[in-house]
């Protein structure tokens, strides 16, 4: 399902394949798209239930997880799993001005680094049976 790709999302491509090398050596993550004018790349990620998109928007790194059909910004779903509370209104402030004076690379590697010791439970919450069971838990702290 590839798409043709602008050179910056092939550079955008291959920095996500070098921090979250995990995801496929550990969870049997694959692409199932890729692409871009290289202004915004998009990386889709898939394992069994669980989804992660990575898009790159003029400058800008966000990563959501979830399923086909739903999508949360991977923030909510590393402290859901955590069991820390969401995310105030300042943390995400704070977050968003800490990652607007990244790099590219600087933010894949902190959101990396974020996700890795707890890529495990992020991916088994996103699978469907597990999903079913957590959503209205998951989608209570997602909203609050």
């Amino acid at each position: 399902m590839s798409h043709m790709i602008q050179e910056e999302c092939i550079g955008f491509f291959q920095q996500v394949k070098s921090h979250f090398d995990y995801l496929f050596d550990e969870y049997e993550f694959s692409v199932t798209h890729k692409g871009g004018d290289g202004v915004h790349c998009l990386i889709v990620l898939q394992s069994g239930g669980c989804r992660i998109e990575f898009l790159y928007d003029r400058g800008i790194v966000e990563i959501s997880v979830g399923t086909s059909q739903h999508l949360y910004n991977i923030l909510w779903a590393i402290n859901f799993v955590k069991g820390a509370p969401p995310p105030t209104r300042e943390e995400l402030a704070h977050l968003a001005e800490f990652f607007w004076s990244m790099r590219m690379d600087q933010g894949l590697a902190t959101f990396s680094k974020m996700l890795k010791p707890v890529c495990g439970e992020v991916v088994r919450l996103f699978q469907e049976n597990d999903f079913a069971k957590r959503r209205a838990e998951f989608e209570r702290f997602y909203h609050s």
